[in-house]
């Protein structure tokens, strides 16, 4: 039976349900626990050449879950339930050859900044097609070229890969710019 390891962070209470959903669907839960947040994954995992150390880590409030092999089916089912029982785990991996040698802790931090960059890729996409409403004619001139450079700039950074703080600068820049929008 694969393996799945979970971390539930500061939503414990989905635990049970959680665990029932991938014993249904033929998936091992493995629990990680504040104390494992120092162990590599390939530990976590049971992997052949990892061992359990006395490492630790620091608490973080996300939940995580790695699937040790899984198909986008399995994976689809699970959200399907977990939706239905109010145990959704938001923050999902695999397991990779490249992870697998990463302590849970800093593979939860990766995922964060992750998760916080795709909000900020989110966040400039909605402005961009708020965009589409604007007249050009009913703002001052000057108004609506730091906003167009702005969004020249937000449109720009989508095609390029950036650091989770240029995105957010962009995203702010481009926030600002809009906020400074001035009617005639």
């Amino acid at each position: 039976m694969k393996k799945v390891v979970l971390y539930f962070g500061a939503s414990k209470e989905k635990q049970a349900s959680v665990c029932a959903i991938l014993n249904d669907l033929q998936l091992e839960p493995v629990i990680a626990t504040d104390d494992d947040l120092g162990q590599t994954v390939g530990a976590l995992m049971k992997l052949p050449g990892y061992e359990i150390t006395k490492e630790t880590g620091n608490p973080v409030s996300m939940d995580l879950m790695i699937f040790e092999d899984a198909t986008d089916e399995t994976i689809q089912e699970f959200n399907k339930f977990s939706k239905l029982l109010h145990c959704e785990m938001r923050q999902k991996a695999m397991l990779t050859d490249h992870n697998r040698t990463w302590k849970l802790c800093d593979l939860l931090k990766e995922i964060e900044k992750e998760h916080a960059y795709f909000e900020y890729v989110e966040k400039i996409h909605s402005l961009l097609t708020q965009s589409q409403t604007l007249i050009i004619e009913e703002y001052t001139k000057e108004s609506w070229k730091q906003y167009e450079m702005a969004f020249y700039q937000a449109y720009d950074s989508l095609q390029k890969e950036l650091s989770l703080e240029e995105i957010k600068a962009v995203y702010e820049q481009f926030m600002t710019a809009k906020e400074n929008l001035q009617r005639n």
